[in-house]
């Protein structure tokens, strides 16, 4: 496969196959998936030619006429972080396809589902790969409205809501990115990501703090940072749980990767924004951990840490060199594994009992095993467990904050693991050990084994990235970081026995979390008790009513509307007044100025 059209196919046969879904969906129903899988392997295979190149430490930087008169150009620039971005990306839409085949046979709308879903895939591999902002917003853009489309699937009420919730700030958050990218152009004169770099690095003004600024919050609303996160816990858990997977795992970190792209590689660094960097995401770590503690929805416990650990990269983003950014890719590659296999761990559990309360299950740890194990696995990863994935990365992002001079925000790391592994204890406790019996479990159906696979293969990920954690380090994220100046300061993965201070804080937050758990009931009642832990506990039960701020704002909004409703009588003298008003406000105004 030639290196000048691989990046084209991996970006446009699942875009252009999603075309054929609705002809092949009226003759051959059952093709539509195949289709959707042959597409996206084939994409896959794409991707993986342009290996070679890249872990030579070369890039691509090709360019294809688009728009002659206006002399535009389809650009890519297809570096390591972007190559090794596409490939996951498409790996797990790959293997959410293959689930989709047994978790959506029989349910409506099938020809749209495979066909959004191509596109989306398409699109997320456009993001990554494209080589200048117009291009990258497009294809941005395309990402957002599939996004919305598959969300909405279902088309309940709630997935309704759900939907429009993401689609509206989601779009306030792309308004700011294409604002941004307007001002760049205007005051730099070009769109190139390859040039870019080196024209704004000696760049300065009032505009570049504005562009920055819009910048941090168009990617800050896709990697739900507080209080932009509102989005993620309502959409997430109303798409199927194969998407679910996609948005939780991958979808999100598209934000990241905006982040690391523009704010390392196109601005470089602002090193005056670390602390302020670094404490969002701190307290965005921090709300979604507690607020996760308190669901009993299994897929919205599990979109509340994705809220968490996106925090937690944006730590380490936050954190300025090269430890943290390294720490912070490697805990993005770990989330979309252990954070996919969860979404997918729930979608069978669904699949086989009906339901996402987990207060109405127990027990299926033996009815389920497979499903168990890999929720297992998954857990821990996610708890920072040694040996597993999570915690190396959660290892490197803790002592990257440490060494910025942040010690306390460091701990948070710890905190909030601590927090999450009670999180995952409680929802492997109610869902698979406690014992209950109920028509809820007797009414249950087997997980056919297209969706058992694609949960093995996340879970031997999670394990594989563990006891092997030199290996991504080394063959993935260091290559990734390459095209960054990020100094010369060593970057390795901590060992389990590494007697430091944060390794042996890490493994006391385990033990504190045990007790916790065993403890839970004593410390319960002493929570509703003392009035000012009660309250706390409230707070997190309402979710830190940020979603009531908005909802008080939105109504605000609407009444200000409907009071310019009153207004706009459609009588030409009431109009006539108005403007004889305003008019003598203005002369008033004048004179006394």
């Amino acid at each position: 496969m030639s290196l000048e059209y691989a990046p084209l196919i991996a970006i446009s046969l699942p875009i252009l196959s999603s075309f054929l879904i609705p002809i092949v969906g009226r003759c051959r129903p059952k093709f539509r998936a195949y289709i959707s899988v042959l597409a996206i392997s084939v994409a896959i295979l794409a991707i993986l030619s342009l290996l070679p190149t890249i872990l030579d430490g070369g890039r691509l930087h090709l360019t294809y006429m688009w728009a002659e008169r206006l002399g535009l150009e389809f650009e890519i620039y297809a570096d390591a972080l972007a190559v090794y971005m596409s490939l996951l990306a498409l790996f797990l839409c790959l293997l959410a396809t293959i689930y989709s085949v047994s978790y959506m046979a029989g349910k409506e709308g099938l020809t749209r589902y495979y066909s959004v879903l191509l596109i989306f895939s398409g699109s997320m591999a456009g993001v990554f790969l494209s080589g200048n902002l117009l291009q990258f917003f497009i294809f941005w853009e395309l990402m957002t409205i599939s996004c919305f489309l598959l969300v909405l699937h279902f088309q309940t009420g709630v997935a309704i809501r759900a939907a429009y919730k993401y689609f509206i700030m989601i779009h306030l958050g792309a308004l700011c990115l294409l604002t941004a990218i307007i001002a760049i152009y205007l005051n730099v004169g070009e769109l190139s990501m390859a040039t870019l770099g080196g024209l704004l690095a000696t760049a300065n003004g009032g505009w570049l703090t504005a562009t920055m600024v819009l910048t941090f919050v168009g990617f800050g609303v896709k990697a739900a940072v507080v209080p932009f996160h509102t989005w993620l816990p309502d959409a997430h858990p109303e798409a199927p749980s194969s998407i679910s997977a996609l948005l939780s795992g991958i979808m999100v970190g598209t934000g990241v990767y905006g982040l690391i792209r523009f704010f390392y590689g196109i601005f470089g660094f602002p090193y005056a924004w670390q602390s302020t960097i670094i404490t969002l995401g701190a307290i965005t770590a921090l709300v979604g951990v507690t607020c996760a503690l308190a669901q009993v929805d299994i897929k919205r416990l599990i979109g509340f840490h994705t809220v968490s650990q996106l925090g937690l990269i944006i730590m380490g983003i936050g954190a300025g060199t090269s430890l943290g950014l390294a720490g912070a890719l490697f805990h993005l590659i770990n989330h979309a594994f252990f954070k996919a296999l969860l979404f997918l761990m729930a979608g069978a559990v669904i699949y086989e009992v009906g339901t996402r309360n987990m207060t109405r299950l127990g027990g299926l740890r033996k009815y389920m095993p497979v499903t168990f194990v890999c929720g297992l696995i998954a857990a821990v990863s996610i708890s920072g467990i040694p040996p597993f994935n999570g915690f190396f990365s959660k290892a490197m992002i803790t002592k990257s904050v440490f060494d910025a001079g942040y010690p306390m925000l460091s701990l948070v790391v710890i905190v909030v693991s601590i927090m999450t592994l009670l999180s995952f204890t409680k929802l492997l406790y109610l869902v698979f050990w406690r014992q209950k019996t109920s028509k809820v479990i007797k009414s249950r159906k087997k997980v056919p084994i297209l969706m058992k696979a694609p949960m093995i293969a996340l879970a031997a990920c999670c394990i594989t990235f563990g006891l092997f954690a030199h290996w991504p380090l080394e063959q993935i994220v260091l290559p990734a970081l390459g095209g960054f100046n990020l100094g010369t300061a060593p970057v390795y993965a901590p060992s389990i026995f590494d007697p430091s201070l944060m390794i042996l804080l890490s493994y006391a937050g385990i033990v504190l979390a045990i007790v916790i758990w065993l403890k839970r009931r004593s410390i319960m009642a002493t929570v509703h008790r003392f009035a000012p832990l009660s309250a706390l506990y409230h707070c997190v039960k309402s979710e830190w009513w940020v979603d009531s701020v908005y909802l008080k704002f939105t109504g605000a909004v609407v009444s200000g509307f409907k009071g310019g409703r009153r207004v706009m009588s459609g009588h030409l003298r009431d109009y006539v007044a108005w403007l004889i008003a305003i008019f003598f406000m203005l002369l008033l105004y004048a004179v006394l100025l």
